[in-house]
Order: structure tokens, then C-alpha cells, then sequence
């Protein structure tokens, strides 16, 4: 087998020699996903629309400590455009629910859209947010927290998906594949 490859013209020379390990080093890091390449031809994304017009609202932040329900009132800024405005809501609730560790661990929004018909908000975190001692009720009362403070800020959103990666939370108690009504399903 070694013979076949002295008789290889390309094989005898260093430069090529590199060459080949460096490609294959980049097919290896692409295979694995350490590498992505993304490329796009004459389409362009939609830039979105930053809104300049910021004015302050007080929101009530909801979220479940200690058996009951804890409401802290805040103030973020509201803007006229919709993506904006859960952003600094869901940051908010991140932050407080963090701070009176209502939540097991840190969770940061990774990012944020809406369905063309601006009712279901998708929000993806960058972990999954619950540990893996919390109980199904426990996990619940955490979404809950969030729907009634997204409910209660009257921002018209009808649905949530909740991503982590940008795919949907693998959970063996609850199912996150179908988006959870705003409504929420406590009473």
C-alpha cells in the first residue's frame, strides 16, 4: 500500500504534504461541528428595525419562591418595536428570578423572534434552565412565572417556545416541542 502512494507524483513534495493534513484538519473540524460555514449568494436578511423611541414602564416580574408567588415591580424600557421590548422583559425576569435564586443556575436569553403574525414569541436560552433534582411541578411553577409576566405587560403575544441552542428543551417531564399558550394553566 506504501507503493501506491511513493508513486504519487503529488505525495513527494512537503508543500503538498501540508496541504493535504490542513484539509484534512478543516473536513475533520467541520464533520464535528467545530467549524461552520455558512454562505449566502444575493439574499439578504431583513435588517431589523431599531426603534429610537424608548419611554419607561413599570412591569410586575412574577415568579415562584419559597411555595408562593413573588411579584417585584420594575421598570424597563418599552419600545415601540415588540422584538425589543420582551428582550429587556425576559432579561429582567432572568436577572431578578437569578437574584432571589428562583431559578437553580444563571440562564441568559440567547436570542429572540417572533412568528410573522407576531403571536408566538420564540426564546432561546443559552442552557437549560432547570436542574435536574427540580420536579415537574417545580419546573412548571418556573415557566408559569414568566407566562403570567409576559401576560401582565400586555404585549399581545399569544404563544412561547422555549429553545435552548435554538432547539427546542429536551425535558423528560414536560414537552417543549409545542409552544406553551401565554394564558398559562394555573389558576
Amino acid at each position: 500500500m506504501f507503493k501506491i502512494f511513493k508513486k504519487l507524483s503529488i505525495l513527494k513534495s512537503p508543500l503538498s504534504l501540508g496541504t493535504f493534513f490542513i484539509l484534512g484538519v478543516i473536513f475533520f473540524c467541520l464533520y464535528q461541528e467545530w467549524l461552520i460555514v455558512h454562505v449566502s449568494f444575493g439574499t439578504k436578511a431583513p435588517l431589523q428595525k431599531i426603534s429610537k423611541n424608548f419611554e419607561k414602564k413599570n412591569i410586575g416580574l412574577h415568579f415562584w419562591k419559597d411555595n408562593t408567588w413573588q411579584k417585584e415591580e420594575i421598570e424597563i424600557l418599552w419600545s415601540e418595536n415588540k422584538i425589543e421590548t420582551i428582550t429587556h422583559l425576559v432579561n429582567r425576569w432572568l436577572s431578578v428570578a437569578d437574584e432571589e435564586e428562583a431559578l437553580p443556575k444563571k440562564v441568559m436569553l440567547q436570542n429572540i423572534s417572533l412568528s410573522e403574525s407576531q403571536n408566538n414569541v420564540y426564546l432561546s436560552f443559552d442552557r437549560y434552565p432547570f436542574s435536574k433534582e427540580s420536579s415537574t411541578y417545580q419546573k412548571c411553577m418556573i415557566i408559569e412565572g414568566l407566562l403570567k409576566t409576559l401576560k401582565e405587560s400586555s404585549l399581545k403575544v399569544l404563544y412561547v417556545h422555549f429553545l435552548v441552542h435554538h432547539k427546542p428543551i429536551q425535558d423528560y417531564h414536560l414537552d417543549f416541542s409545542h409552544p406553551w399558550p401565554l394564558c398559562g394553566f394555573t389558576q
